[in-house]
């Protein structure tokens, strides 16, 4: 290729990464910071780190960002490796995983259930109610190919440790009977869980990229 076409090549590269990604998202950034200035919140609150913003100690959250940054690695696995030619059933349990990944992800990031009971009124066990029924429509349409994966007891394991940080959350918030420990037991389950949810994902994305016929 010539330096001519090659500097042509660039620029229009260029130019989709501004018309495509930095104008959009740009625009919503304004947005948002419009909104949040003429809602009298600090415009510093949305871009800052919560800990700087908060004053607090580097380390506040820490298990709960790298849950975030899980959830975000699941999401970013499934997605990028449905473009490398999976087969109907893999695409099908890659699509479950990015969706499911993303909505409980960003819940887990901004607190959406809570900030939803606290703004809308609507309950939290509604809410998560609601995620729970698009995880299962989703994962039930992969099902035909989930249960013919040898690794199927790794995305048991993770179902499970969800089931017991979920669990342990609903009981606290319906004041019912905990266990000693039931915060940090539900944190670190669903830690747990993410790790796992994480690992099995990547073995499925392992599985589609080396595929003979995988682009």
């Amino acid at each position: 290729m010539t330096e001519s076409g090659s500097m042509r090549v660039q620029m229009a590269a260029l130019s989709r990464l501004a018309f495509r990604v930095l104008l959009p998202v740009t625009a919503v950034l304004v947005m948002v910071m419009g909104v949040a200035y003429t809602s009298d919140v600090p415009v510093t609150d949305l871009l800052r780190d919560p800990s700087a913003t908060l004053d607090g100690a580097w380390y506040v959250g820490l298990v709960s960002i790298a849950g975030v940054a899980l959830w975000a690695a699941a999401a970013a696995i499934c997605m990028i490796c449905m473009s490398a030619s999976p087969t109907p059933g893999q695409r099908s349990l890659l699509f479950a995983g990015a969706v499911s990944s993303v909505i409980l992800g960003a819940d887990d990031a901004f607190l959406g259930h809570e900030a939803i009971k606290n703004i809308i009124g609507i309950p939290s066990p509604i809410t998560i109610g609601i995620y729970g029924i698009i995880t299962l429509v989703v994962f039930w349409r992969a099902w035909p190919y989930l249960k013919t994966r040898t690794d199927l007891v790794v995305f048991a394991v993770a179902v499970l440790l969800f089931g017991i940080s979920v669990t342990l959350d609903a009981a606290g918030e319906a004041d019912l009977p905990t266990p000693p420990y039931s915060a940090v037991i539900e944190d670190v389950a669903k830690f747990l869980g993410l790790v796992t949810w994480v690992t099995f994902f990547t073995g499925v994305g392992r599985d589609v990229i080396q595929r003979p016929n995988a682009a």
